[in-house]
């Protein structure tokens, strides 16, 4: 599996990418569920919108989200790239 191109993201980003795959998400006192089954399940500490995403989590959900074959690993790091606007 190759590295991630993404270097950070905003939380706000993975909340979008994760509301779009059909995740449901709850607020805890201390985490960030995101939830379609009892199965699938990615957690994260208490992040503000725009507090950039840790490393380790960046990497763990990509690897998680491809693991489980609902995305994969190029498709997650197209998802996330900054969009480079035409001139």
């Amino acid at each position: 599996m190759t590295k991630t191109k993404v270097k950070t993201i905003p939380f706000s980003e993975i909340r979008r990418l994760l509301l779009s795959l059909g995740y449901a998400e709850r607020t805890l006192k201390n985490a960030h569920l995101f939830h379609r089954n009892e199965k699938d399940r990615v957690m994260f500490r208490r992040y503000q919108a725009r507090e950039q995403l840790d490393w380790g989590d960046l990497v763990s959900t990509r690897k998680f989200l491809d693991m489980r074959g609902i995305l994969a690993a190029e498709e997650f790091d197209a998802m996330l790239e900054p969009k480079v606007k035409p001139a």
